[in-house]
């Protein structure tokens, strides 16, 4: 499941988060100084558009993983009932002809194999 498209977007998360961290941190630390009136505004707006793209990346990527494991699971719970209804299958099919010699034996169609008698009794 993890394909070069999951790489892609995780790496672009990724990006989107050191970009927000680290202007984060340069602009408390190095710029505070010289941000005022509009470049303040605009650079944590900067900040703040790049911390949002790395959060909707994460919350794609985690909605994609959700779908495939949901995917995931209805094959395999489809292939276990195949498997089992496979397995089933000559059992099914040993009962189907018991009970159809079982219907032929008492619809008088013969008496089916006879036991023989017990020793030391002569039958006649």
């Amino acid at each position: 499941m993890n394909g070069p498209a999951d790489a892609r977007r995780r790496w672009f998360g990724l990006l989107f988060l050191i970009l927000a961290g680290g202007m984060t941190t340069w602009g408390i630390t190095l710029l505070e100084p010289r941000l005022r009136g509009w470049g303040f505004i605009l650079y944590w707006l900067a900040c703040f558009t790049f911390l949002g793209i790395a959060v909707a990346i994460a919350l794609w990527d985690w909605w994609i993983i959700r779908r495939g494991r949901r995917l995931e699971q209805a094959r395999l719970a489809r292939e276990m009932v195949e498997r089992a209804a496979a397995d089933a299958e000559p059992v099914k099919q040993a009962r189907r002809e018991a009970r159809l010699r079982s219907r032929s034996r008492s619809r008088g169609q013969g008496p089916g194999p006879r036991a023989a008698p017990p020793p030391g009794k002569s039958d006649g």
